[in-house]
């Protein structure tokens, strides 16, 4: 286990961890494009993904938001209305909560 031991000091490996922190920083606000806010309406019974005033998105699914159904079909009616894949699109926040972040990667 030659890798996991370090004869340096903790403040070389600190002044390290933040050089890759940021360089890893500076990657994520190249990829992340967008960040959008949405509210999920379980249990609809028309699904539609609707644009409000203040700019978020209102997505009715027609699945319980039990054991994450919910969040699986906003993610996939999401997709198809932004026009890109499904793996782009990544529940950031608001697992539990009707109104989520959303973050649409490049």
């Amino acid at each position: 286990m030659e890798l996991l031991r370090s004869d340096k000091p903790i403040a070389a490996s600190r002044g390290y961890f933040l050089f890759v922190f940021n360089a890893l920083m500076e990657f994520m606000r190249e990829v992340v494009k967008h960040s959008i806010r949405v509210k999920v309406i379980p249990n609809a019974k028309r699904e539609c993904v609707e644009v409000a005033r203040d700019g978020r998105f209102i997505v009715s699914v027609g699945v319980p938001r039990a054991k994450g159904l919910a969040n699986a079909r906003m993610r996939e009616l999401l997709a198809e209305h932004l026009h890109v894949p499904l793996a782009k699109i990544v529940l950031r926040g608001g697992h539990t909560s009707p109104t989520k972040t959303v973050l649409v990667v490049s």
